[in-house]
Parts: C-alpha cells; sequence; structure tokens
C-alpha cells in the first residue's frame, strides 16, 4: 500500500495549523473539565482547600500539588483563562508532534496521520479540555530528553497528575537507570511537599480534604461509562459491585498483559530503547488503568504515529485498522446506536491494546541501538 508523500516543509505547516485549528476548537467549546479547575484555583483564594474538594457538579479531583499549576488563571477572567488554556493545549500538541518527529525522524506527517486513529479520544478532549495534551506533551518530554533530571522531573509531574503514570517507573527499572530513579523521587517527594509551603495547617488540611474527597462514596468516579475501556471498567460493567470475584479477575487480566509487556521490553539498554518502551507502554496502562476512559485514546498517539513508519509489514497495517476499529467511535455509523452501545458494554475495545502490543514488536527490531 503506498500513499502519497507530504513534503516534509508542508507537513511541518499543517502540524502548525492543526494545533492552532485545535486550538480554536477547544476555545469554542464549553470546557467542562477546565472550568473546574479554574473554580477551584478560585474557591482555594476564598474559602481553602475545603472548598476545592467540595461536594458539586464540577469537582476537582487531582492532587493538591497539581492545582498550583492552574493558580495564575485564577486572577484571569473565565473568557480570557479559555483563551490561555486553548493557547496552551495547542501549542503542548505542535510541540509534543514536532519533537516525536525530529526524535525518530520519521515524517511530521505520520504524527498528522496517527491523530486520525485517535480522533475518538480528540473529540473527548475538544469536548472536555482536560490535561490529556499536556500529559502528552509530558510523556513525550519524558520519553526522549536527553537530560536525566528533565526525564525525571517530568515522569514525578506525570504520576502527580494521575498515578497511572507509575507505569512509566518498570521502563526506568527495566533500563536499571537508577540515577533515573533516584531523580523521579526526589522530584515526586518535593511536589508532594508543595501544599505545605503555605505551612503545616494548611498542608494538612489539603491532604486531609482531598483523602476525604477520595473516600467519600458519592464520588465513585463512574466506573461502568460506557468510555470506560478497561478491563476494570468492562469488568465493573458486568458485576456492579466491588467484590473479591472482580478483583481477582482483573488482577489475572492485568497480569496478562504486563507480563507480556515486561519480557518485551527486556532489551531496555538505550536512552532511545527506553522512549520506545515508555510509549508501548501506553496500551498496557488504557487496558490495566481502573479509569480509561476515551479521551485516554491521545496517548496513543506517539505508538501509531512510530508504527504507520512499519505498516508496509501488512500485520502491522492490519492491526492498526482493526485498532481503529475497536477505538474509535465512528463505528456508530457502521453499527448503529444501539450496537454501538452493546460492543462498548461488552468491553470489545479493549482488545485493541494487545494488538497494539503485539504490532509493537516489529518496532522493536528497527529500534536504534545509540
Amino acid at each position: 500500500m503506498t500513499f502519497p508523500r507530504l513534503p516534509e516543509e508542508r507537513a511541518h505547516r499543517a502540524l502548525l495549523g492543526t494545533a492552532v485549528l485545535l486550538a480554536a476548537l477547544l476555545f469554542a467549546f464549553p470546557m467542562q473539565d477546565f472550568r473546574a479547575y479554574w473554580q477551584a484555583t478560585r474557591e482555594l483564594a476564598v474559602g481553602g482547600w475545603r472548598g476545592v474538594y467540595r461536594t458539586g457538579e464540577l469537582i476537582y479531583k487531582y492532587h493538591p500539588t497539581s492545582l498550583f499549576f492552574f493558580i495564575p488563571m485564577a486572577w484571569l477572567p473565565w473568557v480570557v483563562a479559555k483563551a490561555v488554556w486553548a493557547v496552551i493545549n495547542g501549542w503542548t500538541f505542535w510541540d509534543a508532534g514536532r519533537r516525536l518527529a525530529a526524535y525518530w525522524n520519521i515524517r511530521t506527517a505520520n504524527v498528522l496521520i496517527a491523530l486520525f486513529f485517535v480522533l475518538h479520544g480528540l473529540t473527548w478532549h475538544i469536548k472536555l479540555a482536560n490535561v490529556t495534551f499536556v500529559m502528552l506533551w509530558l510523556l513525550v518530554i519524558a520519553a526522549t530528553s536527553r537530560r536525566a533530571w528533565v526525564r525525571g522531573a517530568s515522569v514525578a509531574v506525570l504520576i502527580i497528575i494521575k498515578p497511572m503514570w507509575l507505569i512509566l517507573v518498570p521502563v526506568i527499572l527495566l533500563r536499571r537507570d537508577l540515577k533515573g530513579l533516584a531523580l523521579t523521587v526526589g522530584a515526586l517527594v518535593l511536589l508532594w511537599a508543595v501544599p505545605f509551603l503555605g505551612g503545616l495547617e494548611a498542608g494538612k488540611a489539603a491532604y486531609a480534604w482531598w483523602f476525604e474527597m477520595l473516600a467519600d462514596p458519592f464520588y465513585d468516579f463512574e466506573f461502568g461509562k460506557n468510555d470506560n475501556q478497561s478491563v476494570w471498567g468492562a469488568l465493573w460493567r458486568h458485576q456492579g459491585m466491588l467484590s473479591i470475584p472482580l478483583v481477582a479477575a482483573y488482577a489475572i487480566a492485568s497480569a496478562a498483559m504486563f507480563l507480556p509487556w515486561v519480557a518485551q521490553t527486556g532489551w531496555i539498554r538505550t536512552q532511545r530503547a527506553a522512549a520506545l518502551a515508555s510509549f508501548t507502554a501506553m496500551p498496557i496502562m488504557l487496558w490495566m488503568w481502573f479509569l480509561g476512559w476515551m479521551h485516554h485514546q491521545l496517548l496513543l498517539l506517539p505508538l501509531f504515529a512510530l508504527l504507520w513508519d512499519v505498516r508496509a509489514r501488512r500485520p502491522v497495517l492490519v492491526a492498526l485498522v482493526l485498532a481503529w476499529i475497536l477505538l474509535n467511535g465512528t463505528g456508530e455509523l457502521f453499527l448503529g446506536r444501539a450496537a454501538f452501545v452493546w460492543v462498548h458494554q461488552a468491553g470489545f475495545p479493549i482488545l485493541a491494546f494487545p494488538l497494539l502490543l503485539w504490532a509493537s514488536r516489529e518496532l522493536d527490531r528497527s529500534s536504534p541501538a545509540g
């Protein structure tokens, strides 16, 4: 299968234009999740940490330290804050794309093609305007930076945003990078201490209210939603409640993916190999994580971009197409609404992640040695 090649200069312009378009679309939508971040920063100034982790429709669920990243937004009117967040999202997408293409010496057009494969996740992100683009950017930074402290800090920030990024720790361990592990742990300790900058009582209040919110049954995080495409979500929809059989089935299914991935990435010896392992960890994370929402599919973009370079091998192309069919919400156009919902409730989209993990083995063979 052959496709017309887009000249690199035009591809760079197309990437920039796409970033601008995405920023404009984000600004045009309500930015539901970002509004929660913006309101939480304003509540911190008025009602303290109790106001941040309050009961309500727009609840801030993340680590207290992560709120400090949004504090500058609190001083801006809502429309201005929306514009700034839209620009940040557009820039992070553009910078992640150009870094990915330059580091792996692949065509910039690969990034745009990969964007098509994660289109459903992108539509959800445009609607919600959450931190997924920022996480994608930090992932690329953590995977490609030649500075150990930058990689460690990026991984630490990712873990602060969402604990699911602990999946990158095995990559560090498999590489036997003790310095990188120490830098990551050190950065995490510093980030966990940030709420105490306002004093001991302020720090204790931040964690007390955060833990109380996490333990409150009111915030069950909607495990059974159709757009939760993890194994846990699929089991939860059929089980309906937490139980020993559910936990056991989840543990067995997760091990069935995690252990082969560890064996597959046992060849990690160089920074480039570690970067590749970081990207192949994304199917594992989406398969295992409790809250593998559809918008998290955006995190597969680097892997799709790299796999597109080996699409000439027919099995890889088949895996790419099948993954797109399973993950992309446009399947509703072909199946009808009722069948589409049934497919998601049955958990069929999670079959895409083993396909991608298998296809990524083709990347091992072409992984640079340096």
